[in-house]
């Protein structure tokens, strides 16, 4: 099915001209008076709906705020009572379709005004010949970029209405002279800014030749993440939500486990204060990601009204401790002691990649004899791909103990710490993948990433338990009273104990080392 929007921008300094012509175009059911505002594009911070092929506008003007959602497959408008908008949670929009609609795309994160422009807008609506209205024309005038925006929407299924619609507006505009492009105008205010989507995108990428050192390889990852943090903590005091605050959680992590797994590639480089600094951090940013998870499974409950007062005082009480955790989470990050992280965060990095020029020895390629018992030692001027192949089969080893002893044990620390080690073996191969085998590297991080899900989920249960059954005790709330609470979160670690089941079988042993070796390339298929 053809996409239900369509995008037009043009310069025009007859402004008034365009207006009418498309007000000849039909009758409109309603013409909307010229209104001034700004108009935001939002988004969640890694571009999560234009991933999606969606859009979300927010055009204020005056004490109203008017939402348009856009997508290949759906379209909606809303009326906010709200203005001023910097960020917007999808749970504060009372329509219950625009609600579950953004929820989906964003993944329950907040959307953030990722551009704005000055705008003068008007709406007109077409009907088809039994007057029901099947398409709206939101017509722009942008001056920061001294253009005029045309969006065409139509509802879902109305293909043919569409087109001959575009056709009349595209022959009207082509007949008053005026050069037409299908644009978005916020690619535009972007470029104009220096603002590029791949700034803002969370996946991890390197770019590195097989023959790169492994220790220049590891400053340009520290580096990474080192932008990573700094782009995020200041947000954390501006805007308290778990968009910033989970992006930034990803580079301290991250970078924990490249500073433990690639320990070789440091040489004499100490690291031992920066270790310490980043574990601080992680876990001082923990309480308040566990809040709001909690606080998620709540939500749900109240909105599918199977909730009782002792739930609805509970999630009050919840949101209140959120807020209390970020101001004084915003105390902290950022701050002269997050700033001296970020400074040796730095100074680590350039370091790694000076390592390059001292005499440190090298090692050739991995002979044939590559497996589970090969000891080889690894140094900061190791080629990036023997590196990889000494180090998976190292971490991969470390994997695959932790998981015999996961399924013999099958208790909450057990899983959590294969759900640990199974963090840090994906990173390696991250990390590597530019000189691993791209398609094999690539399932095998797939496969990681369903069992990190599960066992993620399981220790996610586990500690949404021990914290409610606390704040109930806290609180003076009776645990029979909010039994739904625990019930969901006991069914929920059931399933996610059964997903573990089903995704357990690779790392039994020889199967996760003939995925390394196939990765590494030591071995075809």
């Amino acid at each position: 099915m053809a996409s239900s929007r369509i995008s037009l921008v043009f310069s025009c300094s007859d402004v008034e001209k365009v207006r009418l012509a498309i007000r000849q175009l039909t009758n409109p059911l309603a013409i909307a008076l010229p209104r001034q505002g700004i108009l935001k594009l939002m988004d969640t911070f890694d571009w999560a709906l234009d991933r999606g092929g969606q859009k979300l506008l927010i055009h204020e003007f005056r004490t109203e705020t008017q939402l348009i959602l856009l997508g290949p497959m759906l379209s909606a408008f809303e009326d906010l009572p709200i203005t001023n908008l910097k960020w917007l949670n999808a749970e504060n929009i009372d329509q219950p379709f625009l609600r579950r609609s953004l929820s989906e795309a964003t993944h329950q994160r907040a959307l953030v005004v990722q551009a704005s422009t000055p705008a003068r807008g008007q709406m007109f609506q077409f009907p088809n010949s039994q007057g029901m209205p099947l398409a709206t024309l939101l017509f722009f005038e942008l001056p920061e970029i001294n253009k005029c925006h045309i969006l065409l929407v139509t509802k879902r299924g109305y293909r043919s209405f569409q087109h001959k619609l575009f056709e009349k507006v595209f022959a009207t505009l082509m007949d008053l002279d005026i050069k037409v492009e299908n644009k978005d105008p916020f690619d535009i205010i972007l470029s104009d800014h220096q603002r590029y989507k791949r700034d803002y995108q969370s996946r991890f990428a390197l770019d590195f030749e097989p023959s790169t050192y492994g220790c220049i390889a590891l400053g340009q990852a520290l580096s990474s993440e080192q932008h990573r943090a700094e782009i995020n903590a200041p947000w954390i005091k501006d805007h308290p939500d778990p968009e910033f605050l989970h992006d930034l959680r990803v580079a301290l992590r991250r970078t924990s486990s490249f500073v433990k797994s690639l320990e070789p590639l440091f040489g004499s480089v100490d690291t031992s204060w920066f270790r310490t600094e980043l574990k601080y951090f992680i876990n001082t940013s923990s309480p308040v990601r566990d809040l709001e998870n909690l606080g998620t499974v709540i939500s749900k409950q109240l909105d599918s009204n199977k909730s009782s007062p002792e739930v609805e005082f509970l999630s009050s009480k919840i949101a209140r401790d959120v807020r209390r955790n970020y101001a004084e989470l915003a105390q902290l990050i950022p701050s002269p002691r997050f700033d001296n992280l970020i400074l040796s965060w730095g100074q680590i990095a350039r370091k790694s990649l000076s390592l390059a020029l001292a005499s440190t020895p090298t090692i050739n390629a991995m002979g044939p004899t590559f497996g589970q018992g090969e000891s080889i030692e690894v140094f900061p001027k190791t080629r990036a791909k023997e590196s990889a192949r000494v180090l998976l089969a190292k971490s991969g080893s470390t994997l695959i103990k932790k998981a015999r002893k996961a399924k013999k044990l099958k208790t909450a620390e057990s899983l959590h710490s294969l759900r640990k080690q199974a963090k840090t073996f994906r990173y390696l191969l991250e990390f590597y993948e530019p000189v691993l085998e791209q398609a094999w590297t690539r399932q095998c991080i797939n496969s990681i990433k369903k069992l990190q899900d599960a066992l993620g989920q399981h220790q996610d249960t586990f500690v949404q338990l021990q914290l409610l059954e606390d704040l109930c005790g806290n609180y003076n709330i009776p645990k029979a009273k909010v039994s739904i609470l625990f019930d969901v979160l006991e069914s929920d670690q059931q399933t996610a104990l059964e997903d573990y089941r089903k995704e357990i079988k690779l790392f039994s042993g020889p199967a996760l080392f003939r995925e390394i070796q196939l990765a590494t390339g030591y071995r075809k298929k």
